[in-house]
C-alpha cells in the first residue's frame, strides 16, 4: 500500500490547479488503489481541502493522518470515507466528539483528543 504525504504548500497547489482544470501536479503520484494519506501539520482549520483532493481523485483512504492541525469539527459527509481503518485526529482543536465517526464501521484505530 502506498503512502502519500502532503504539506501545506502542496495542498494549496493541488487545489488551485484542480479549480482551474489544469493537469495533475506531477509531484504527487496518485495511486489507483486504497492508500495511506497524511495531511499532518498542514495548518488546516477545516476538512474541506483534504476532502476536495480525495473526492476529486476518487480515492478511498485506508489510513488518514490529520494530526497536528487546527481542526475543530468534521463535515457531515465524512462518512463517505467508509473504508477508513485508521484515523489520527490528535493535536487538533476539537471541543466535542464528532458523531459522524460513529458511521465508520471499518474504523478500528482512532487517535483523538478533546481540548479543554
Amino acid at each position: 500500500m502506498a503512502k502519500i504525504t502532503f504539506d501545506a504548500r502542496k495542498v494549496q497547489k493541488l487545489l488551485s490547479e484542480n479549480a482551474t482544470g489544469s493537469a495533475d501536479d506531477d509531484s504527487v503520484k496518485f495511486p489507483t488503489e486504497s492508500t495511506n494519506f497524511s495531511f499532518c501539520s498542514c495548518n488546516l482549520t477545516d476538512f474541506k481541502k483534504p476532502t476536495e483532493i480525495l473526492f476529486y481523485k476518487g480515492l478511498d483512504p485506508v489510513t488518514l493522518d490529520m494530526s497536528r492541525n487546527q481542526l475543530s469539527g468534521l463535515p457531515d459527509n465524512f462518512w463517505h470515507f467508509f473504508f477508513l481503518k485508521t484515523l489520527d485526529l490528535s493535536s487538533n482543536a476539537f471541543k466535542e466528539f464528532p458523531t459522524v465517526l460513529c458511521e465508520l464501521m471499518e474504523l478500528d484505530t482512532l487517535k483523538f483528543q478533546i481540548i479543554n
